[in-house]
């Protein structure tokens, strides 16, 4: 379906904002569902016990946070004690300043103590916002749509 507009009446194209809709669109399932798969995963992990890990190395860099600021990033591996063995974990990513030696708390899975997790309370957080970006590109993929067929309406209606 090809719709032709006139040049300078100033309007988006509709076939523009169609394609930026369901890549949009599409993208979103993908991050939706990678969400809700982190969000099962922690809600599996709330029973886990916990304990105290000790920071034993602390890798920082740098990660942009908009345009023109970038700001430090921990990638932090601890240690942690179960039964009297030690295990490591680790922790990517970290916004809040880290230094070896500190303590903090981690749930483990008691069936396999090597398994550890410092997220300790499920958080919807990314779920939601992914949803929110999901119902979004559908608003520009059905407006668009909606926008065509009218397009397409009024030219055969004029053609006729």
């Amino acid at each position: 379906m090809v719709i032709h507009r006139q040049k300078g009446d100033g309007k988006p194209d509709p076939g523009f904002w169609f394609v930026l809709g369901l890549i949009l669109f599409f993208s979103s399932l993908i991050w939706v569902g990678n969400n809700h798969m982190k969000y099962q995963q922690q809600l599996s992990q709330v029973d886990w016990p916990m304990t105290q890990a000790t920071v034993f190395q602390v890798d920082i860099h740098k990660e942009r946070s908009g345009r023109n600021h970038t700001e430090d990033c921990y990638d932090v591996q601890y240690r942690y004690e179960v039964d009297g063995q030690t295990y490591t974990g680790a922790a990517w990513h970290q916004r809040d300043e880290v230094r070896v030696g500190d303590v903090f708390p981690v749930k483990y899975n008691p069936e396999h103590p090597n398994q550890s997790n410092h997220i300790l309370e499920p958080s919807q957080r990314l779920l939601n916002a992914s949803l929110l970006f999901c119902g979004v590109s559908a608003v520009i993929l059905v407006t668009s749509l909606a926008r065509m067929l009218y397009l397409r309406w009024t030219q055969r209606k004029n053609e006729a």
